[in-house]
């Protein structure tokens, strides 16, 4: 999943002008606006998968 082309949280690809955040950990990118949308600070995919409880940016 590192330098994954699309947000993990909507799926959407990425544009060039997106601002884009990536877990330390899982590599993982997603938009910043996604991650706020879901009113959480931390990686939603190593709290789903259960890796680690929380994350935060």
């Amino acid at each position: 999943m590192v330098g994954s082309k699309q947000c993990y949280i909507c799926g959407e690809p990425f544009e060039r002008a997106d601002d884009i955040v990536e877990c330390e950990h899982c590599h993982v990118r997603f938009h910043r606006a996604c991650l706020a949308e879901r009113e959480e600070d931390h990686c939603p995919r190593c709290v789903d998968e259960g890796w680690i409880s929380v994350v935060e940016f």
